[in-house]
């Protein structure tokens, strides 16, 4: 997947950002060699991480896209330790080459949790 597709689903996010969309989910699907893609938004906060991980994994490797990209409504724009262990869960239930990256995002600041991981190694 090339990155531009992931800037730009972000950017309509961030321009459309609204605070009360905090914790609210965006999981975008993408097929190799297509613009194109699905978005699905899950409104309001997930509860337990371990389980909303379960749900987006199950998603993602039924459906079986060549990419899946998590976006995550935070006003501060930066992860909480939640938000990290779904990002942990994820990368242990979703194949590393089909799981693109969980970005958590306010109108102003985008924090990618790949990157995080990167920095961290």
């Amino acid at each position: 997947m090339t990155p531009p597709r992931t800037e730009k689903l972000l950017a309509i996010l961030q321009e459309h950002f609204n605070p009360r969309e905090k914790g609210w989910i965006w999981l975008a699907l993408y097929a190799d060699g297509d613009d194109r893609g699905v978005v699905n938004q899950i409104e309001g906060e997930f509860g337990d991480p371990l389980e909303a991980a379960q749900a987006l994994a199950r998603i993602v490797n039924e459906i079986r896209p060549d990419h899946a990209y998590v976006a995550l409504c935070r006003r501060e724009g930066r992860p909480r330790e939640v938000d990290r262990e779904l990002w942990r869960e994820l990368r242990r239930r979703v194949a590393d080459e089909r799981l693109f990256d969980m970005v958590v995002f306010s109108d102003r600041h985008a924090w990618s949790m790949r990157a995080e991981d990167a920095a961290a190694a």
